[in-house]
Parts: structure tokens; sequence; C-alpha cells
């Protein structure tokens, strides 16, 4: 019986410092969404297809099973890591196919498999989002490392090492068998000394030739293409008009200081400052909203004190236990902005000589009035 053809990974490689787009994945779900993407990406890595996994209902029901999450809040965190701009997944694989996978995944597998010596692996052309020619370069860079010494040796062209001094020749063609290809317990080669030469050559060729990554000449976007970026990036967010709102703040900005950052190092990836600035616009405004209940909160809180307030003077007054002089003053602009006392120009002009132009007590009169109209009507509430 066949064997199952298992490309799974023992192991993957993740670097020190979080790219912006899983940062981004963080602040939108915290610390769960993170650990998410993280057991994702083992779970695809671990899978008998190593650089994919199928991704149909009753996988995401054993995910959550084996994770302990909710399937909303994991359908949340996918949708997340598939928006443009963050494309830690690819969408439209995963709405065709029910796949689960990424350039990014696909990168990372393929160079492992090839650095183990798996040389017959893969990727198959339906599933492939990285250009044939980068996988082609893989595949010939880890055939360049399985070569062993004696094969070198039996070159037609033998290999030749002119940088190196003279002892260290006579140190490699000594230890020859001792430096054949080894390996470890995950499957991995280590090249000789000779390969490791050849190797760095390469590297170096290769660099001289394709220029220093990132080094291409930036060109700021047009207003059309932030917008655009804007809308498809923020409609989980805000409504259209806010997006582009939102845009136009952030284009302005950028375009007024030369698409410079605010160090003054020219930006080579507007994307990203992009990214970032609506990360920061949504988490003002998250941190908005409780200020702002608190604050009607405490709205609610001094009119009930100050209804209270009202009652007990009014209670005070019918009793006899408080007098004119005793009314609180601040009582009457309460009561006007509550609609219980209404007066006319001329009235409020009347008070006012009553109390021979002495403003507070005019404003007392007001409310022992308003009492006892109250009074005569019988009413032992104000509200």
């Amino acid at each position: 019986m066949a064997r199952t053809k298992d490309d799974s990974l023992k192991y993957y490689n993740q670097d020190t410092k979080d790219d912006d787009n899983l940062q981004y994945v963080e602040a939108m779900h915290g610390l769960n969404g993170y650990a998410v993407v993280h057991k994702l990406w083992k779970h695809i890595y671990g899978s008998p297809y190593g650089y994919f996994c199928p991704w149909d209902d009753f996988n995401k029901m054993l995910f959550c099973k084996n994770n302990g999450i909710q399937i909303d809040f994991l359908n949340d965190v996918i949708n997340t890591c598939c928006q443009p701009g963050v494309e830690i997944f690819n969408s439209t694989i995963l709405n065709e196919k029910k796949v689960l996978t990424s350039k990014g995944v696909q990168k990372r597998w393929l160079k492992i498999v090839k650095e183990c010596g798996r040389t017959r692996c893969k990727i198959d052309v339906q599933y492939l989002l990285i250009p044939v020619k980068i996988q082609q370069e893989i595949q010939e860079s880890a055939a360049a490392v399985l070569l062993t010494p004696s094969l070198q040796q039996q070159s037609a062209t033998p290999v030749q090492f002119q940088s190196l001094e003279s002892t260290q020749i006579l140190n490699v063609k000594g230890n020859i068998k001792e430096n054949e290809i080894k390996e470890n317990q995950n499957g991995c080669v280590t090249p000789d000394p000779t390969q490791q030469i050849f190797l760095k050559q390469e590297k170096e060729k290769n660099t001289s030739e394709k220029g220093i990554p990132g080094a291409e000449k930036f060109t700021p976007p047009a207003w059309n293409e932030v917008d655009s970026y804007f809308f498809k990036s923020c409609k989980n967010f805000w409504d259209p008009l806010k997006s582009s709102t939102k845009a136009r703040r952030f284009y302005d900005h950028y375009t007024s200081i030369g698409w410079k950052t605010e160090k003054g190092s020219k930006i080579l990836h507007w994307q990203s400052r992009a990214e970032m600035w609506i990360l920061e616009d949504v988490k003002r405004e998250k941190e908005a909203v409780p200020r702002e209940v608190n604050a009607q909160t405490q709205s609610a809180q001094q009119i009930t004190a100050k209804k209270t307030l009202a009652q007990a003077t009014f209670d005070g007054y019918l009793k006899g236990a408080i007098k004119l002089e005793g009314i609180p003053a601040d009582l009457y602009t309460f009561l006007i902005d509550e609609e219980k006392i209404i007066l006319a120009s001329e009235e409020k002009v009347n008070l006012l000589q009553q109390a021979n132009g002495d403003e507070v007590k005019a404003k007392k009169t007001a409310v022992a009035n308003y009492f006892n109209s109250m009074q005569q009507k019988g009413n032992v509430k104000i509200f």
C-alpha cells in the first residue's frame, strides 16, 4: 500500500518584529486575535499539504473546539486577515476553493522544504499565489545547497575558490568526508564549507544584479488612489462619506509635508502609513465613546440631584420650615430650564423692581410664587 504524501513542516520560522498587518489584527481583536493567527499558521504548516489547509464549516468547528474559541470570533479574525492591505490570508482562494493560504505562507513553506532537501515538493497550480519564477529560483538555490563535494569534484567545470587562502583550501580538502552533508532531526541539511562559500558568492551576485530591496523610487499616490484605498479598508468601520473625509485628511497631511515621516525620512510604502492612520482614528473613536457615556451619566445624575433638592425645598416651604430667605437662588435657573417657571419679560422686570434691584431676592421670590401656585392647586409633587 502506497504511503500517503505528507508535505507538512515540523517547524516554521517567525520574525521577532511583527509586520504592520499582524499589528493591525492585534489592534482590532486583541491578543486573542493575535494568537488565532499564529494558531492558523501552525494549523496550515502542520497539515499534510503544508502550504494550505481545507477551510470549510467542518474544519472551522474542529479548529474552534481544539482552541476553545467561538466561531463568530474566528470568522471576524479571518475577515480582518483577508482585508485589502492586510492580506494575511487570500480571500479569493478562500471563497472559491474553501482553502486557507497566502503568498507569505507559500514562500515560507517552499523555502523550508527545499532547505530540508525535499526536492520534489511543489505548489499545485490551482492554489499558486506566488510567481512561477520565484518558485523556480527557490528550487534552484535549494539544489545548489544539496550539491555534495564529491559531485562538485566530478563536475566538468570544477568550482574555483580563488578568494580562499592556501591554509583554508587544505582544511577543506582534508575534511571533505567529515563535512559531507549531514541531516539533523528535522530532516534539514547542513552544507559543507565549500557550499557555504558558493552560496555566499551567489547571494552577492544576486544582490549586485537586483539592487537593494526597497530602494525603488517612491511616487506619491494620486487622490483617487488614496480615496479608493480608504473606502476598501474602512467599509467595516465608517460609511463611504466618512471614509472619504478621513482619506482627505490623510492625503492633505502627507502632501503638505512632502510624503515624509515625522523624522524627515522619505516614505516608501504609503499604504502602511494609511493603515496606521486608520488604526489610530478607530482607536480614538472607541476611546471617545466611554467619555461621552460618562458625561451623559454625570449630567443625568446632576439633574436627578437638582430635582431632589427642588422637591425637598418645596416640602419644607409647605410645612413652613423654609421661608423666602431659605430658598436656594439657583433653583430659579433649574426650574426655568425645566419649564416649571415661565415668566414674560414684564414679569421679570416687576419682580426685580419689587426686590429693589436685588437680583438674588427677585429669583427667590419667583420660586416662592411658583410654590404658592402649586400649593393652591393642591399639588404636593413638583415632578
